[in-house]
């Protein structure tokens, strides 16, 4: 007997890797299969189908004299799912670095020109009898390097149904946590087409030819894998009372002045272009009496120094900046503060250090990748110091931001609730002889609206309503790393928003409250701006090594 209410538990939603390719290297990878990735937690899955229809008038008629499709249907989906870290962005390709930092805004691989990430196919799975369709198999080793396809495919298979989404589109994605609450993840996608198989085993990957309509069918096949047992990687999902934080900084500044005709500048990467001397070097025309100056080298074993100086410009010679990062030849990283080397050689370089130094306006404290190593009390209290550095090697390439250091910090418990979205209004690429869409293109700018609730009373460190007076980009962190067991932990920046209103709310016997807005957009040429998303993923621990689980 046919079904006629699909409950929860026999469904499950799926992605196959972007454009249908498999990388060995990257993902989970068995030579002629498709091994798909599981989308965790999903709460609900919604979808449609609209025709784009024309009805045509004409004189002397007083019905319709065409009534056709001016073009092939669109489907749209929507689901939502409550987030573990990033393990779901992280299998949807999205650029989330998992476990601590950041690599790149979260959402720039879709803003790319062609971009193959831009492009996915989603596998809605039905089980045909009502057993659950995840059945928790416990974790082994063959999971990480599969020889063969027992070793990975869901056995159940034949007992279920696909609804294939070929070539789908994000259109919106939303985060939203309350206090007290699960998070929750919403994501709208719109696709060319819905391909539907009576069985899950033996299905033949296939693409949709845009010019001509038809199915290609390839010779790799469709893998649903075994759903592992998450116990032990899966954690705290609800947000208590103090597990997150909130902090403002002025957005940052990247330094205006630099020897043009030895230094070439990409955004805020800053390259020397000549022979080896100290001869190049950048510098900012803005000051503060409190302050950050932040970098990175991209270059190894080359020379060059960046730090904090009250007489910018006067001099190109290293040893004239007050406190600096420097970065020898040799791959030492040091701390020279008008020319001495006050601590020595204190670790060996590698691309992935992170230099910063913060002045408050009485002391200059020094940051190598988020651990302090130094601070020293500056000789006069309140003193303007500028961005300097010198850029010594040929080839060495250093990425530089600084800016005002009168961050805003919310204490935890105050913080009620959070929410962003952002929509990619997209542009269809049609042609005469093309029956589907050669593409949906992102129309720019795409903007970002953040909103945040908190309690009112106490909830300030510093003149917080000085600084919104001012027209300012600003960066704010979100950081939810004070989340308990599990995987959750994961942290925000939102970077270059603008502050757009303050609304307060209260009530007989209950907590003053006040709606923060903010709003920015993608810079899509440098990735300046934007969402930038770090956290955990799911993983198992093997050989000592953090492995991925993508199923």
């Amino acid at each position: 007997m046919a079904r006629n209410r699909i409950i929860y538990n026999v469904q499950g939603l799926f992605v196959g890797p972007y454009s249908g390719e498999q990388n060995p290297t990257t993902d989970y990878y068995l030579n002629g299969y498709q091994i798909l990735k599981r989308i965790e937690k999903v709460q609900n899955f919604n979808y449609g189908i609209d025709n784009n229809r024309i009805n045509l008038e004409g004189f002397a008629s007083k019905k319709n004299i065409f009534r056709g499709l001016a073009s092939q249907p669109t489907v749209n989906f929507t689901f939502s799912y409550i987030p573990d870290g990033f393990t779901n962005e992280n299998r949807l390709n999205f650029n989330v670095n998992y476990f601590s930092g950041f690599n790149a805004p979260m959402f720039s691989g879709l803003c790319q020109d062609n971009s193959i990430i831009d492009d996915k196919d989603f596998y809605l799975v039905i089980n045909n009898n009502d057993n659950d369709l995840l059945r928790n198999y416990p974790f082994s080793n063959q999971y990480i390097n599969p020889t063969t396809i027992n070793d990975i495919i869901d056995p159940n298979s034949p007992n279920y149904s696909i609804l294939h989404f070929q070539n789908s589109y994000l259109t919106k994605y939303s985060f939203s946590v309350n206090v007290g609450e699960v998070p929750n993840v919403e994501q709208t996608y719109i696709a060319d087409n819905i391909n539907f198989y009576i069985s899950g085993s033996g299905v033949n990957y296939t693409t949709l030819n845009v010019q001509s309509g038809n199915q290609n069918i390839e010779n790799t096949k469709l893998i649903i894998p075994k759903s592992i047992n998450p116990s032990g990687y899966s954690g705290q999902n609800i947000l208590l009372p103090g597990d997150a934080s909130v902090t403002f900084y002025t957005n940052s500044l990247i330094p205006d002045n630099y020897t043009e005709s030895k230094i070439s500048k990409v955004g805020n990467t800053f390259t020397k272009t000549t022979a080896d001397a100290e001869d190049a070097q950048v510098y900012s025309s803005i000051g503060y009496n409190n302050m950050y100056v932040e970098g990175s080298v991209n270059s190894s074993l080359k020379r060059g120094n960046f730090g904090l100086d009250a007489n910018p410009g006067g001099s190109m010679d290293p040893n004239s900046i007050d406190y600096s990062w420097f970065i020898g030849g040799g791959g030492a990283i040091r701390i020279y503060e008008n020319g001495v080397d006050v601590l020595g050689a204190i670790a060996s370089y590698t691309p992935s250090n992170k230099f910063r130094i913060e002045y408050n306006g009485t002391t200059v404290t020094y940051f190598l990748d988020g651990v302090v190593i130094r601070s020293v009390d500056v000789p006069i209290p309140n003193q303007t110091y500028y961005f300097d550095s010198s850029l010594y090697s040929n080839g060495v390439s250093m990425n530089f931001n600084y800016g005002a250091l009168n961050n805003i910090q919310y204490y935890n418990d105050t913080i009620q609730s959070l929410d962003y979205s952002l929509s990619f209004d997209r542009q269809n690429l049609r042609s005469l002889n093309y029956k589907f869409p050669q593409g949906r293109n992102i129309n720019f700018p795409v903007n970002c609206d953040l909103n945040m609730s908190f309690i009112t009373e106490e909830n300030f460190n510093g003149s917080f309503f000085d600084t919104l007076n001012r027209d300012d980009d600003y960066n704010i962190v979100v950081d939810f790393n004070n989340c308990r067991n599990g995987v959750f932990p994961s942290k925000f920046i939102f970077s270059g928003a603008r502050f757009n209103d303050i609304n307060y709310n209260s009530s007989i016997g209950t907590n003053k409250t006040a709606n923060l807005s903010f709003n920015f957009d993608i810079d899509p040429d440098f990735g300046n701006r934007g969402v930038f998303a770090s956290g955990n993923v799911l993983y198992k621990v093997l050989n000592n090594q953090r492995k991925v689980l993508i199923f």
